[in-house]
């Protein structure tokens, strides 16, 4: 990224610029008839230079900024544009203007003019250049193009590039999802309708810059699948199945621009632009770009970018898809000032088609891109319906929004950031890829959201659950036991930097077999990185036995922080399984995407009944399933360590397996794969697997299947499933999710 340097001896705001007309509308000129129009862009003398805007802002906040930087704009223009409008409606009348539209985002005007109205004005003492628009209008813009039609379903529960890039530990850990900040996602229009977007789409900011009405929906009546699929990756919340978005907390809104290559196209980003720098947008995301063939007017490109800047918006641009050659960054990716993405896979490698810098075009040669962002086989909403995904696009137009989202993050975390002061953070937290430093390949290297917001100086305190440990019982045994009372100690780590203050914690739980008899802890002033642990004390009653599970909520409130709750379950495993599938669900829980495990009649080893993963009407199951059957907690002896089960399966489908896991841990969030299966096995065979490994520690385990897309068979069938082991009730913990204030799991 450029940075601008500001004298403090430079205190004009505005700065004038030699008149001239380019070559470019002058061939032009040459070769139109007399009464035909030329899109032309009238540039006035008075501008407002980068040094004069920082003087206008030194010291105040962006909200305070940006009302004064949009005010001089528009005054400047209405002063400025005075008298050279009055002659171009003279020159209307006259036959020799047609349409004619005022900017201020830039103190210039466009017009369509005859030749003889072109060579009057540039004599205009107050034009001081006049060029012709971007003249390719057959070609698209959009930078992002998927590799087939074909829609996805909630595959997997976070898209890989929300991961790779840790937005979802951004969420998880520091309790940061995007909340209160604005983004603009400016491209093709976008199905706001869908589930993942609408509950945080901001109708008010919204708007259709190509029909010039208030709805960017789109054409079609289902909106358009580029503009939707990056809106998806910036702003989507996962309610429909999939988070693809890396800011779910955003308040989200939608410009639809027209993309095409030609001037009708500047002038509707640059409109977009000038609605952003005037709403308080904090984000806006273009994924489009010029080739140097089109004629972009850069000029235009970075004044009106300098200036959307300098309103406290910041710009993220996709680099283009031109790559591997080097200088092939598109307009406005190549403009000095904005955040220019490169495109990445799920390997850290940069994609062959991202382009490359360096940006030559102004006034001196700058590295581009300047962050990379995942951008291969993207997963994201899709516009043929509000449920829909599509995955396999490729493109820069699928990087850019991923980075977006990071800075609505960031700015969630610490909204007094400038744009430059975005830049330089994600550029220093990035992954660098390349050779050390920032280079016209990768940039500064593949955006990191956790480490992003963790260089804040000032990042805001988040409390987590840590440790949670029983530290008194009635036996002693330091296991939960019917009818004991327990003190549990449950610890609290601040995430933040910043010191949490006055933290007060309240202990409840639903489960008729648990009266809580200490309910409140005082956790005092918890500084950043800093743990402290406090006791509670509950009683369970009589009839509880193994195996059980307790859910409970800790209420917290700070001076500080908002009020959230943190949810943990306490277990009493049990130390054998004896489930011959005949008299209901035992103590299995199902679960997963496209979940199909039922107890099922159609086949089974003895007599009657085996679980089943697949069709409740006969043979086939479902395309990209991720179903699960899994255990209560668990705690059995090494001596007989011993899973056993009958299984038949019908698993035609090189991709289509099943697999039986067991967990590494007691929380159930890492998983070895003990044994699986695929093929087709029409007979129930036997399967015996020991687990001495894992014994005299807490455990789930779980039956596991998942498929692709393609044929069917009759799906996967359990039966007569047995675990052996003497009768053992212990008391383990494992902290199962953590529900904050914004609900996100």
């Amino acid at each position: 990224m450029k940075r601008i340097f500001i004298s403090l001896t430079i205190l004009v705001l505005v700065a004038p610029i030699s008149a001239v007309m380019t070559p470019f509308l002058r061939a032009e000129l040459a070769e139109t008839a007399p009464d035909d129009f030329i899109p032309c862009y009238l540039t006035l003398t008075e501008q407002l230079e980068p040094a004069a805007a920082a003087a206008l802002t030194a010291g105040l906040d962006r909200e305070e900024a940006r009302e004064v930087v949009v005010r001089h704009l528009r005054q400047t223009a209405a002063v400025e544009q005075a008298a050279l409008l009055q002659r171009l409606e003279e020159l209307r009348r006259a036959g020799l203007v047609g349409e004619v539209r005022p900017f201020w985002i830039v103190n210039f005007i466009f017009a369509e003019l005859t030749p003889t109205a072109v060579e009057e004005l540039a004599q205009h003492p107050d034009i001081a250049r006049l060029t012709r628009g971007a003249d390719a209008p057959d070609e698209w813009i959009g930078l992002g193009t998927p590799r087939d039609q074909d829609e996805d379903p909630a595959l997997r529960d976070i898209a890989w590039g929300v991961t790779k890039i840790k937005a979802d530990e951004v969420w998880s850990r520091l309790g940061i999802t995007g909340a209160g900040v604005i983004l603009v996602v400016a491209d093709s229009g976008q199905r706001y309708t869908h589930l993942d977007l609408q509950d945080r789409y901001l109708t008010e900011l919204s708007y259709d810059f190509k029909d010039d009405d208030a709805d960017p929906y789109g054409d079609t009546g289902s909106g358009e699948t580029h503009g939707t699929f990056c809106a998806g990756i910036a702003a989507s919340d996962g309610d429909a199945g999939t988070n693809a978005g890396v800011a779910p907390g955003v308040t989200y809104t939608a410009h639809r621009v027209l993309m095409s290559a030609d001037y009708q196209g500047e002038l509707s980003v640059w409109t977009s632009w000038q609605a952003a720098a005037e709403q308080g947008v904090d984000v806006l995301v273009n994924a489009l770009g010029w080739k140097d063939a089109w004629n972009p007017d850069r000029y235009t490109w970075q004044a009106a970018a300098r200036n959307t800047l300098a309103a406290g918006t910041c710009l993220v641009v996709a680099a283009g898809n031109d790559g591997p050659e080097p200088e092939t960054i598109r307009c406005p990716g190549d403009v000095p000032e904005v955040i220019t993405v490169g495109a990445s896979d799920e390997n850290d490698d940069v994609w062959v088609e991202s382009s490359r810098g360096p940006s030559t075009h102004y006034d001196e040669e700058v590295v581009k891109p300047d962050v990379v962002a995942p951008g291969v086989d993207c997963k994201s909403c899709y516009a043929s319906g509000d449920f829909d995904y599509q995955s396999g696009w490729d493109g820069t137009s699928m990087a850019a929004p991923h980075v977006a989202g990071t800075i609505a993050l960031l700015l969630q975390a610490a909204p007094e950031l400038t744009p430059e002061q975005v830049g330089d953070l994600l550029e220093a937290n990035a992954v660098d890829l390349g050779p050390p430093g920032k280079d016209n390949t990768s940039g500064a290297g593949r955006i990191d959201a956790l480490e992003t917001l963790r260089a804040l100086d000032q990042l805001p305190p988040h409390l987590l659950l840590e440790e949670i440990a029983v530290l008194h019982d009635d036996d002693g045994d330091g296991q939960l036991g019917p009818g004991e009372t327990i003190e549990l100690s449950v610890g609290l780590l601040n995430n933040g930097n910043l010191t949490a203050r006055e933290v007060q914690a309240v202990l409840s739980c639903a489960d008729a077999g648990v009266t809580i008899t200490k309910n409140t802890a005082d956790y005092g002033d918890l500084d950043g990185d800093a743990a402290v642990a406090r006791g509670f004390v509950f009683e369970l009653a009589w009839y509880v036995s193994a195996p059980d599970e307790f859910t409970f909520q800790l209420e917290l409130t700070a001076d500080n922080c908002e009020p959230g709750e943190r949810e943990f379950n306490l277990h009493i495993p049990t130390a054998t399984i004896d489930d011959d599938v005949e008299n209901g669900e035992w103590h299995w829980r199902t679960l997963g995407l496209q979940d199909q495990w039922h107890i099922s009649e159609q086949r089974a080893h003895s007599p009657e009944h085996s679980w089943k993963c697949g069709s409740t009407n006969g043979d086939g199951y479902g395309d990209y399933l991720d179903s699960r059957l899994l255990s209560p907690m668990l705690y059995f002896s090494p001596a007989d360590a011993v899973l056993s089960f009958w299984t038949s399966y019908d698993l035609p489908d090189d991709g289509d397996v099943g697999l039986v896991e067991i967990s590494k841990d007691a929380v159930g969030e890492e998983w070895h794969t003990l044994v699986s299966f695929t093929g087709e096995q029409d007979e129930f065979v036997h399967q015996s697997i020991g687990l001495a490994r894992y014994a005299e520690k807490p455990v789930f385990l779980r039956f596991r299947m998942r498929t692709d897309l393609g044929d069917d068979g009759a799906g996967w069938f359990i039966d007569d499933i047995r675990l052996s082991g003497e009768a053992f009730d212990a008391g383990w913990l494992a902290i199962e999710s953590e529900v904050g204030e914004d609900g996100v799991l």
